[in-house]
């Protein structure tokens, strides 16, 4: 068994390094000394949090510090996203057992991550996230093969939208997002409204049905 809050990985990435911890299951209050692992600022955040919130945001922000120890403490934007330090991109994300972040040099441009996947599969969402094009790719495909592209694709836009939300400030729909999915960790990504912006992109499978989308984005 996983404790929680420990060092799941960390590694590096073609975007930088990608760090991952453990969370617990429950609503449990996260323990002081867990808490004490914080930055000051961070910690008093933490401190202000109840349940799952508590857990995510404490454990997003020990998957900073391990991925980038020393940098200093994440701080909080508008919109409650996290901002690097100067010189720094960094995004974060979780599912129930999991808090990765991913952080990169901000010369390089901007980061977007995405941990997706369940033992669920839900179909019904195909026609909100894949463009038609997509759709008609996807339907090509063998019916067991169909909702790993809907969840790969799910997982890549919306790593992309945390890569290029820093350049346009505005709510990004799944329409002008176009994927073109290859083995891992190949994809590609454009968002068809924006030419001037380029995007990378790659993606990985984690144990279970888990699958880690990674973006990051450049004006041209």
């Amino acid at each position: 068994m996983n404790e929680p809050f420990s060092l799941a990985f960390a590694r590096s990435s073609t975007f930088g390094t990608v760090a991952a911890i453990h969370l617990p299951s429950g609503v449990e209050a996260v323990t002081n000394e867990v808490l004490e692992r914080l930055d000051p600022g961070e910690r008093a955040i933490a401190a202000g949090l109840r349940g799952r919130r508590q857990i995510e945001f404490t454990g997003g922000r020990l998957a900073w510090h391990a991925a980038r120890p020393g940098a200093g403490p994440l701080q909080l934007g508008e919109r409650g996203e996290p901002l690097a330090p100067s010189g720094l991109s960094v995004s974060l994300t979780h599912k129930e057992d999991l808090a990765i972040a991913l952080v990169g040099e901000a010369a390089d441009g901007t980061l977007g991550l995405d941990l997706e996947g369940d033992a669920r599969e839900r179909m019904t969402i195909a026609q909100r996230v894949l463009r038609p094009e997509e759709l008609e790719r996807m339907r090509r495909l063998p019916e067991r093969q169909q909702w790993r592209v809907v969840l790969l694709s799910f997982a890549l836009k919306e790593a992309a939208y945390k890569a290029i939300h820093p350049h346009l400030q505005r709510f990004v729909g799944f329409q002008e997002a176009a994927v073109q999915l290859g083995e891992a960790p190949q994809a590609t990504i454009s968002i068809v409204t924006e030419p001037t912006l380029v995007l990378e992109a790659g993606w990985e499978a984690l144990d279970g049905f888990k699958v880690l989308a990674q973006v990051r984005a450049k004006r041209r």
